[in-house]
C-alpha cells in the first residue's frame, strides 16, 4: 500500500455501472401533467413545514425530514437555488442540533452540492466538497464503513465535476477524485484488513482514473498541462511520454495489489487471479505495450486450467469488448453475466439499417474529453445537464491486435487493437459527422480482443457511436 502511495503522490493524485442506454423521452402532455401534480405537492409540502415551525420552532431537528422533501420538490421544479436554500438551512439545523462535526450533515451535503452543480453554481459546489473532504479526511467523522462510502461519493462527484464544472478546474477535481479514492483504501485497510477481496473494487477504480488521467494528458490542453506538472499550479511540467509511462506503472502496482489480495484469501474463487491478468493484459493493450497478446494468451490457458467448464472461457473472449471494462468481474460467470447485459439487443429503430454481426454502443463522456466512454462512476444523464448527441451507426472491422497507424490531431500514432476499417450506415441529419473526425475518435476507442481457443482472432460489428455535439 504504502508503494501505491508513493506512486499516487508522484502522479499528484491526492471513475451508473455500465455504459448508459439511451434516454427515455416522455411525451410532452405527460410532462404537463407530471408539473401540476408536482406544484400542487409542493404547496402542500410547503403548509405542513409551516405548521412544523409553529409547532416546535425554526431550529427542531424534526424539521430536516421535511426540509430535504420540500427541496426534492422544487428540484422536480427545476428550482435548484429555493433547493438549495432549503438544504442550507437543514444542514445548520444538524450542525446546531448535533454538533459541528455530526456525520449526520454528509447526506445533506451531497444533496446540497447535486442541487448546486445542476444550477450552475460550481462555486457553491466546489466550495461544498472541500467542506465534506475536510470533514471526512481531516476530521475523519462517521464510522470507518461511512468513510469508504462517502469517500467514493466524493470520487463519483469529482468526476461528474470533470465534465460539468470549468475547464480550467479539470485537472484538480481528477486529482481530488483520485485523492477520495485513496483514502478509500487506506481506511478499508483498517476496517476490512489489507488482504480482504472488496478492496479489489477501490483499487479498479483507482485504476480507470489513471486512465482518464492518461487520455487527458493526451488532449494537449490546459488539464493535460496542469496534470503534467511538477507541482500542482506550477509551470515545470513533466514530458508527456514520462508522465503516461508513470500512468502504465502505477496501473501494474494497482494490479499487483488486486493479485496479492487473492493469492492471501482462500474464500476468493479460484479463477480471480487468472480473471486479474486479464485485466492486466486490457491495461497493456489500452497503453500499446506489445507484450499485451502473450499476456491475454497466458491469461486464457489459466482460466481454461481453473474453470469446471473450459468452454466458457471461449465464450467469455467469444466477442470483443470496448476497454476498459466497467467493472472488475472476478469470475467467469459473472464477466459473462455482464456481457449478457450489456450486450442486449438494440432498439430496431436504432438497427434497421443495420448488417449482420454483434451490435455495441459507445456514448461520449464530453465534448473536451471524447475520447472515453461515460464511466460507469459519473452521473446518469438525468442528474446533470445532458450534452447534446448525436448518433452514427457504422459497420467495423477489427483486424484482431494487429496495429493501426494513423494521424490523429497533426500526430502520427500507432495503436491496437482499434477499429481497422469501417462504414457509416446512417448518421443524424443535425450532425453529418465525417469520416476524418471518426477516424481520429475511433482510434481511441480500444477493444479486448477476441479469442478462439487462446489465439486472437479478426472480428467484426456494427457500433453505434453517440458523439457529443459542441
Amino acid at each position: 500500500m504504502n508503494e501505491s502511495k508513493t506512486v499516487t503522490l508522484h502522479l499528484h493524485i491526492a471513475w451508473a455501472s455500465c455504459l448508459l442506454g439511451l434516454l427515455i423521452v416522455t411525451p410532452i402532455l405527460a410532462q404537463t401533467d407530471a408539473t401540476s401534480d408536482d406544484i400542487g405537492q409542493r404547496s402542500l409540502m410547503q403548509s405542513q413545514l409551516s405548521e412544523l415551525e409553529r409547532d416546535l420552532g425554526r431550529h427542531d431537528p424534526a424539521l430536516i425530514e421535511s426540509l430535504v422533501s420540500l427541496a426534492e420538490a422544487n428540484a422536480d421544479l427545476n428550482l435548484f437555488s429555493e433547493a438549495s436554500v432549503l438544504i442550507d438551512r437543514a444542514i445548520q439545523i444538524q450542525r446546531l442540533n448535533f454538533g459541528l462535526y455530526s456525520d449526520r450533515q454528509i447526506p445533506l451535503y451531497f444533496e446540497k452540492i447535486r442541487f448546486d452543480s445542476r444550477r450552475g453554481d460550481w462555486q457553491g459546489a466546489n466550495d461544498s466538497l472541500d467542506h465534506v473532504s475536510w470533514l471526512l479526511t481531516e476530521k475523519q467523522v462517521g464510522t470507518l464503513e461511512s468513510l469508504v462510502s462517502n469517500l467514493m461519493q466524493m470520487t463519483e462527484l469529482h468526476l461528474r465535476a470533470v465534465a460539468a464544472d470549468d475547464s480550467a478546474m479539470q485537472a484538480e477535481h481528477y486529482r481530488s477524485a483520485a485523492e477520495a479514492t485513496f483514502m478509500a483504501l487506506e481506511i478499508s485497510s483498517r476496517l476490512w484488513g489489507e488482504r480482504d477481496p472488496r478492496r479489489a473494487e477501490l483499487y479498479y477504480s483507482l485504476l480507470k482514473q489513471f486512465y482518464l488521467q492518461s487520455l487527458a494528458v493526451e488532449m494537449r490542453d490546459e488539464t493535460a498541462y496542469a496534470l503534467r506538472a511538477i507541482v500542482p499550479g506550477s509551470s515545470w511540467v513533466r514530458p508527456r511520454r514520462v508522465v503516461q509511462t508513470r500512468y502504465f506503472r502505477a496501473g501494474l502496482r494497482l494490479l499487483a495489489e488486486m493479485e496479492d489480495i487473492v493469492v492471501a484469501n482462500s474464500t476468493v474463487p479460484r479463477e480471480t487471479a487468472a480473471m486479474v491478468a486479464i485485466y492486466r493484459a486490457d491495461w497493456q493493450l489500452l497503453f500499446n505495450r506489445e507484450e499485451s497478446e502473450k499476456s491475454y494468451a497466458d491469461a486464457f490457458t489459466a482460466l481454461q486450467d481453473l474453470t469446471d467448464d473450459a468452454s466458457k472461457v471461449n465464450r467469455l473472449f467469444a466477442r470483443p469488448q470496448i476497454l476498459p471494462i466497467g467493472e472488475f468481474y472476478n469470475t467467469v460467470d459473472a464477466a459473462l453475466a455482464a456481457q449478457v447485459r450489456s450486450t442486449a439487443s438494440l432498439a430496431a429503430s436504432e438497427v434497421k439499417n443495420a448488417e449482420s454481426g454483434e451490435y455495441y454502443r459507445f456514448q461520449e463522456w464530453f465534448g473536451e474529453l471524447p475520447l472515453i466512454a461515460f464511466p460507469n462512476f459519473a452521473p446518469s444523464l438525468g442528474i446533470l445537464s445532458a450534452p447534446e448527441y448525436s448518433d452514427v451507426l457504422l459497420s467495423f472491422n477489427l483486424d484482431s491486435m494487429n496495429t493501426v497507424s494513423r494521424w490523429v490531431s497533426g500526430r502520427y500514432t500507432t495503436r491496437r487493437s482499434v477499429v481497422d476499417e469501417f462504414q457509416i450506415i446512417a448518421d443524424s441529419a443535425e450532425m453529418d459527422i465525417d469520416t476524418n473526425y471518426l477516424e481520429e475518435r475511433l482510434h481511441a476507442l480500444n477493444f479486448r480482443p477476441r479469442l478462439v481457443d487462446g489465439a486472437v482472432e479478426p472480428a467484426a460489428g456494427t457500433l453505434l457511436y453517440r458523439a457529443t455535439i459542441d
